[in-house]
């Protein structure tokens, strides 16, 4: 797990905001800015807020020590990368339940994570209980030293039984004390309450045997009844151990096919030994199952031809088409506008007003009426010159406005614009046919390169451990080989811890018993259930003799009822035989418990102190490499050059705060996954400025595999490892 951010109504925090990064995080802030209240916060995002917590002598509950100052709900938001995928974990509640209500969902696609809930959210993450986690990660200067508790007692068991237990040693031995001290306590007890009743019992029956000696020939049959429940008793003792052999060999059975499945266990770890993490292998599923399920667009339509342009708009850019259109639109209706000049009516005029000059010359009359006849002769041949004109160059526009007509192919000159519109649009359509096709097939492109990036990554990494790896389906069988190696490893433990229990059972059962020599003889004719009966037969026949007895002694009235009194007595010895039994069990089973919490001590503690030590060392110097200490986390410290051992009261407070934090990193290592971070809150105020270096030194080394949040009041640890950096 590691932290990505955190945000937090919470104490003094409002609604404030604290980034991290990987690896050592050194956060320095003055006093009273929230260090240890962001502490408690991570704890109490992970773990929740205990409500069951009551206000002590100078200790606060956390419910009221960490209610925000601005009176609002306590709530937070805490962003973690967790198994590959990034999460955001909320919680939020009310006044009595703060923290109560838990929210935990996928920070890229808002689904929620259905397998952490609030009570399990911590354990999940961190991989242990929270009382585990706060005497080991969670380190602050005025709780460095580590006590003891049953659950850590249990996780240390674990290293060297690699079972699950559900209770510690020391609380199994205090209930199996209760239970014997229930059953016998010196004069006190069940059996000692038996053993008076059947004294009591024994005390009458005395009485009535000595009233009763003269019945001779009841007493005979008795004794007979008495050989022959001895015989019959016998006899279900070789019975017994028969079957007692029967299950020794059961037990020896059990322990070959347990040396079996650990041979087993062990061939199919070395087959996938070569193999990556489970995790990798369901990433590479993931990938395998996303390739095959992605589907590539289809191939883009081919670039559609250009629309057809015509002849009288070749060469011009696409903003010049409708003006042109308009233009010409405007040319031809100018063009066609113009009307043919009368020159016929001026021919006309022209030919008579020459008649009348000529006949005014031949008449010769004077020259002013001649003048004045010429002027209309010259005007209408001037007309008729400009009609003419006029005309030819109507004719030139008509031509040039039937040229143009051509050119549009149009019916009128209203379809010129029209025209030029329908292929301008035609053109931007195809224009943008085209860049959509472009665009598609870039797109088309890029995709399917990434495709083929991701199966030939994912055929590398597959091929990584399965170099004949070479497509898709080479990938799947890869793959589904690789899990199946797992389920054979996972079903040999399966069948390793099978058989492990059953010997168990089996050990259970027999306890210390040896093999009981069966005596000689054939016992196979003979039947338990039928000897059983018989016994039975043979003892009511015993109680119906000693009630005859009874109604012999007249006398023995006053003592009570003999069958009563043997009944009495039968059901008291066989509670007290029962109860001893149990007793005795008891005390075996206390014994096999001290033994076994002897053995489980000597073997944790002296990996868990190996590893101290080491670390006690790096922090001190080398001055002290040593560390001794119990189930009960009682430490001594031993100098490098000295065989003797130092309490821990005689050492100096830093010495101590440096020794208790060797023990705890020891505890994070053994006990803790990689990704369970730290957490330090002033927890090296006591330590001078070598061995905080030294200390930096320690964590920045564990730092490479798992995060740490260091938080101290001072500047020295920011400096020192910028130093150190």
């Amino acid at each position: 797990m590691k932290i990505l951010r955190m945000k937090a109504s919470f104490g003094t925090l409002q609604k404030e905001e604290l980034i991290l990064q990987d690896g050592l995080n050194v956060i320095t802030r003055p006093n009273e800015s929230g260090k240890s209240t962001w502490s408690a916060f991570l704890l109490a995002m992970l773990y929740g807020i205990d409500t069951s917590q009551r206000a002590k002598t100078g200790v606060l509950p956390d419910k009221t020590r960490y209610r925000p100052w601005s009176g609002g709900d306590m709530e937070g938001q805490m962003e973690v990368l967790w198994q590959g995928r990034r999460l955001i974990l909320e919680r939020t509640g009310t006044a009595k339940a703060p923290m109560s209500v838990f929210r935990c969902y996928d920070a890229d696609n808002g689904l929620p994570v259905e397998e952490l809930t609030g009570n399990n959210c911590g354990e999940k993450l961190t991989g242990v209980e929270r009382s585990v986690f706060e005497r080991s990660a969670f380190m602050h200067q005025a709780a460095l030293a580590v006590s003891a508790d049953a659950a850590l007692d249990r996780r240390l068991s674990d290293l060297v039984t690699t079972g699950e237990e559900t209770v510690s040693a020391p609380d199994t031995l205090k209930r199996l004390r209760e239970m014997k001290n229930r059953i016998r306590h010196n004069r006190t007890g069940k059996i000692p309450e038996l053993e008076q009743a059947l004294a009591e019992t024994d005390a009458a029956l005395e009485k009535i045997h000595a009233i009763h000696e003269a019945d001779l020939l009841l007493r005979a049959r008795q004794d007979e009844l008495t050989g022959r429940k001895s015989e019959l008793e016998q006899i279900l003792s070789a019975l017994d151990a028969i079957e007692q052999a029967k299950k020794l060999q059961q037990k020896v059975q059990a322990e070959k096919a347990l040396e079996q499945a650990l041979e087993n266990e062990k061939k199919q770890k070395e087959l996938a030994a070569p193999l990556p993490a489970q995790e990798v292998l369901q990433e590479l599923q993931r990938q395998l199952s996303s390739a095959e399920n992605t589907v590539l667009p289809p191939i883009p339509m081919q670039v559609p031809e250009k629309p057809d342009c015509p002849a009288v708009f070749s060469g011009l850019a696409e903003d010049e088409i409708l003006p042109k259109a308009q233009a010409d639109a405007k040319e031809y209706s100018r063009l066609t506008g113009g009307k043919a000049a009368p020159w016929p009516l001026w021919l006309i005029l022209l030919g008579l007003c020459a008649a009348g000059l000529t006949a005014v010359i031949l008449l010769k009359k004077s020259i002013f009426i001649c003048a004045l006849l010429g002027l209309p002769v010259l005007s209408c041949a001037v007309l008729l010159v400009m009609s003419l004109v006029h005309n030819a160059k109507l004719h030139r526009d008509l031509s040039a406005a039937f040229l143009l007509w051509q050119a549009y192919h149009a019916g009128d000159r209203d379809d010129f614009v029209p025209l030029a519109a329908q292929y301008h649009s035609a053109l931007l359509v195809w224009k943008q046919q085209c860049a959509q096709a472009q665009w598609e097939l870039e797109q088309y492109l890029q995709q399917k390169s990434e495709y083929e990036k991701r199966i030939a990554r994912l055929i590398g990494s597959v091929s990584m451990f399965s170099p004949q790896t070479e497509d898709l389906p080479g990938v799947r069988l890869a793959l589904s080989q690789a899990q199946a190696r797992y389920a054979a490893c996972e079903k040999a433990a399966l069948q390793t811890e099978n058989a492990r229990a059953q010997l168990a059972l089996f050990s259970q059962a027999l306890g210390d018993a040896a093999d009981i020599p069966v005596p000689e003889g054939d016992w196979s004719r003979y039947d338990r259930a039928q000897a059983q009966a018989e016994l039975e037969l043979v003892r009511d026949e015993q109680a119906a003799i000693r009630s005859r007895l009874d109604l012999s002694r007249g006398r023995a009235e006053g003592f009570g009822d003999p069958a009563k009194l043997y009944a009495q007595k039968e059901a008291l010895e066989k509670q007290i035989s029962e109860l001893q039994d149990r007793f005795r069990a008891l005390e075996l089973a206390e014994s096999a418990m001290q033994k076994a919490s002897s053995e489980l001590e000597t073997r944790f503690a002296p990996q868990l102190a190996k590893l101290s030590g080491s670390i006690f060392a790096d922090l001190t110097g080398q001055r002290y490499n040593r560390i001794l200490l119990d189930r009960d986390f009682r430490l001594e410290a031993g100098q490098t050059e000295e065989t003797a051992m130092h309490q821990l009261l005689t050492l100096s407070g830093g010495t101590a705060d440096q020794l208790y934090l060797a023990v705890r990193l020891a505890l994070c290592r053994l006990l803790l996954g990689a990704e369970a971070p730290l957490i330090l809150d002033d927890a090296l105020v006591m330590f001078d400025d070598t061995r905080m270096e030294k200390a930096l030194q320690v964590l920045k080394e564990e730092a490479k595999t798992r995060q740490i949040l260091l938080f101290s009041c001072q500047k020295r640890e920011e400096e020192a490892l910028n130093t150190l950096q």
